[in-house]
Formats: structure tokens, sequence, C-alpha cells
């Protein structure tokens, strides 16, 4: 399949002023920056992805956009097509990635692989032949171990694999009484050897496979609870949290799951006032886990009317939290000034980033202590071009 080149963006929107720094106990002004109220500049993060301090890319849900000077400047690299969102992307390493785009889950949907950081993308492919009547199968939720060998969710108990990177794909029928599979993570295999052990998480349990996708069996006493989010390093340590906001680890490979002792508010102790929606993995030892505190107060609360005649609400509004697991402990931060720190990483100790649904981007260097706001892209061409309407750079369109 041919390769469709889109050129880099030229236009590069330099700002050098970044974003005043607050602590984790709060000011007296909130962190978050105003929304833009223009709605060609206005945008919602929904994923981002670093491989160092200064260098990554921020996820709307159409559109990619990339820093290598932690903010000072943007790139605008990727633009779906009109009607068409980014629901998945999927990275390897800086470089290599798959991106899946889909007319707001429905067809027709596309996947695209870059292994040159979007200089460059390719179309590949989506489709499989099915084993039961209908002929043709469509793949999402995509996981790689590499260039090459990568596994998908097929629905109507399907599962695919591909040995080409995702241009073809080979159909697998689950059987029914295991359940609808999704998403899948295989384990990285021995040096030399081809991968053969993986999990996945269906709508009854969890489902493991040992000879490489070909074949299924159920894992006893899986959680039917939806996750929200799972990482595995490897089968020797894996980490998933719920809807539920329970986070649980394993360490044999998925076969067993534990609960984790995180300082979270979980249902039915409190309504579950604590939202957990963003988890990080980086290795057995160390993983973070971004939440929102709704202070909603617990259900059948009497109401309370203060001196003044005025009615007391017992928690509000809303604040952001960050939980560390470090070595088995947990530690929480609070952040009472940033309502939502929305989807975060850290690529060391000291260095993370988060990026919000609130249109806002932020960053870290001390651990999560302290966060900045920095100027995103279009915060950058509004502050350049404040006249109305403002100029927006043009955007590549596969």
């Amino acid at each position: 399949m041919s390769v469709t080149t889109y050129p880099r963006i030229g236009a590069c929107v330099a700002f050098i002023l970044l974003g005043t720094a607050f602590g984790a106990q709060g000011q007296s002004s909130p962190l978050e920056q105003p929304r833009l109220t223009d709605p060609t500049l206005r945008r919602e993060y929904v994923d981002l992805r670093f491989s160092s301090p200064a260098s990554g890319y921020v996820f709307t849900d159409s559109e990619i956009l990339r820093t290598s000077d932690a903010g000072r400047s943007w790139q605008l690299l990727f633009t779906a097509s009109p009607a068409q969102v980014v629901g998945e992307r999927f990275f390897i390493n800086p470089t290599t990635a798959w991106i899946y785009t889909s007319r707001r889950g429905a067809l027709p949907a596309f996947l695209f692989r870059t292994v040159d950081g979007f200089a460059t993308v390719e179309q590949m492919g989506l489709e499989f032949q099915r084993h039961d009547k209908m002929r043709t199968g469509f793949i999402s939720n995509v996981f790689f171990l590499d260039a090459e060998h990568g596994w998908a969710s097929g629905g109507s108990g399907h599962l695919a694999v591909t040995a080409d990177g995702g241009r073809t794909w080979v159909g697998h029928l689950i059987p029914r009484l295991l359940g609808e599979p999704g998403r899948v993570v295989m384990f990285p295999p021995a040096p030399g050897q081809s991968p053969t052990e993986g999990i996945a998480k269906t709508d009854i349990g969890m489902i493991r496979t040992t000879d490489g996708g070909a074949t299924w069996q159920a894992i006893p006493n899986a959680s039917r609870i939806t996750m929200r989010d799972w990482q595995c390093v490897d089968r020797s340590f894996c980490m998933q949290m719920d809807v539920l906001n329970q986070i649980t680890t394993s360490t044999d490979g998925g076969i067993s799951w534990h609960p984790e002792p995180a300082p979270i508010d979980k249902p039915p102790a409190d309504d579950g006032r604590d939202q957990v929606y963003s988890l990080q993995v980086q290795s057995p030892t160390r993983a973070y886990v971004f939440g929102v505190d709704t202070h909603l107060p617990p259900r059948g609360q009497t109401e309370v009317i203060g001196a003044n005649g005025q009615r007391v609400t017992p928690r509000y509004p809303r604040t952001s939290f960050l939980l560390t697991y470090e070595a088995g402990k947990w530690k929480r931060t609070n952040y009472p000034n940033i309502p939502q720190l929305g989807v975060g990483q850290f690529v060391d100790d000291s260095n993370g980033w988060a990026a919000s649904s609130n249109n806002a981007i932020f960053r870290t260097t001390d651990g999560g202590q302290t966060w900045a706001t920095v100027p995103d892209y279009y915060r950058q061409i509004a502050a350049l071009t404040p006249t109305e309407p403002p100029f927006v750079f043009p955007t590549p369109t596969p």
C-alpha cells in the first residue's frame, strides 16, 4: 500500500510566555486558563503522549499537535478529514504510532500508521474475514508490541491479528460463552521468541491466550465490572481501574487481581465522590492515577441551612488530585484550584504533562507538587491575531 505524505505545517506558532505555576495546596485564583470563546480556536484535549520533558504530542478528537520545546511553540501535524474523529491512539515509541479514525463511532473508519512522527502517514487495513455468516469484520481497539505484530477486537465474537503492521488482519472466532472481546494486551516475549501470551477484557470477564491469539480461555473469577483503563509493563505487573473507581493489580499475567489500598473515596461509603479517569503505569514500582473530586454530598444527606438562612453546599466545586504509586505505597496530592487536570503523563520522576477537556494544558517539573499552565497552539494564534475573525493556519487533511 502506498504511503501518503502530508507536508509538515510550515507555520510554527511561537509564544514565549508560559503560564503561572500553582502549588499543590492552591492559590487564591484558579490555575485553569479561561476557555477560548471563539469556536474556531477552542479545543477539548482528549489525550497526550510525551517522550521527554520538552517533546510530545497532544490530541483533540480530530487533531494532533506537537511541541519540541516544552510548549513554547506548537506544530499542527494532522487533521482528520471532515466528519471523522480520532478515536484511538497507540504508540510503541516516540515516532511509531497508529491512529484510528471513524465517523463518530460509525463506518467508514480508517487506520493510519506513522513511523516518522507524523511527517507521513500510511493508511492500513481494517477488514478481516469472519468465521460466521457475515463475510467481513472490522477491527478496533488496536494493540501493538512492535512495528509489525498487532492485535485488535473485531466485534461479534472476533479478535484479529496482524503480522505486517496492520496492512492485513486475520480473524479468530471467540466462543460465545467467553463473552464479547474488547481491548487486548499482549506480553513482550523472550528475546528471539514470537509473542504468545496475552489477556483481553470481555463484557463478562477476562480471557487469556498462550498461542498468540489463535485460541482463548476464560480467566476464572475475573471481574465483570467495566474497566476505564488498564496497562501492563509485562506479565509480571498489570494495573487496572474500573468505572467504580477501584484499582487492582496483577503480578501473574492477569490470572489473578488484587485490590489496591489507594486513597480514593469509593462507593458505597461516599457515593464515589472521587472519579479516576487517567492511568499511567511506568514500571512495576511506579504508577500514576489522575482524578477529580466531585465534592458531591453522600446520597440522602440532610440539607444544611446556615445561620444566614442560605443553603450550605457541603462539598463544592470540583477539584483535581494525583495518586502516586511507588513500591507498593500510595500518596495523594490534592489541587484545590484545578477543577480538571485531565489526562496526564510523567516522563520521569519530576517532569509531567496533563491536558484537559477544559481547553487547558499543564506542565510540572517537580513531580506533581506544582503545575503551570502552558499556552496551547490556539491561544498562541489568538495572541498573535487578536482581530476578528482570527486567522487559522491551513491544516493538512488526509
